[in-house]
């Protein structure tokens, strides 16, 4: 078992007061095996009352297939029929119909740790937190870190 963390002992002392997390997976044409295994990675994440969790899908290219995946996977589906402000603009329209305390934004290639929400949620035990930026992991590798190692790969 691994030893507690400030992070770790921050979340306990929320008990029983967690905060509602809603997790926004925003997608725009990406491939539906990519943002499968996203949501996917999703669902796995802990959290000490998963009841206070949900998950969307935010469809910025009204593709009904990802509308069947969340279906399949259940789990929430916010699509929008244009995409005027491009992410930005998908994720403000989600937060109109959503209501959690806390959102975690997500894009359709990035896959959060199991220990995610227990690892950050924590921090906003102090009412001066307003946002996290945590590292991130992505199943599609970043142009330009594909290039930047490979050119070092090559020498």
């Amino acid at each position: 078992m691994e030893k507690n963390t400030k992070e770790d002992k921050e979340l306990v002392e929320l008990h029983p007061n967690y905060p509602t997390v809603d997790i926004f997976i925003a997608t725009y044409n990406e491939s539906s095996s990519i943002l499968k295994r996203t949501i996917i990675a999703s669902k796995k994440v802990r959290y000490p009352d998963l009841r206070k969790v949900e998950k969307y899908v935010l469809d910025d290219g009204d593709r009904e297939e990802i509308a069947l995946i969340a279906k399949e996977l259940n789990v929430k589906y916010i699509r929008r029929d244009n995409n005027e402000n491009a992410k930005a603009g998908n994720l403000n329209n989600a937060l109109k119909e959503t209501k959690g305390d806390l959102v975690v934004t997500l894009d359709a290639d990035m896959v959060p740790r199991v220990d995610f929400l227990e690892k950050t949620v924590g921090y906003f035990e102090d009412s001066k937190m307003g946002f996290i930026q945590a590292p991130q992991t992505f199943f599609n590798n970043d142009p330009y870190q594909f290039n930047f190692f490979s050119e070092k790969k090559s020498k």
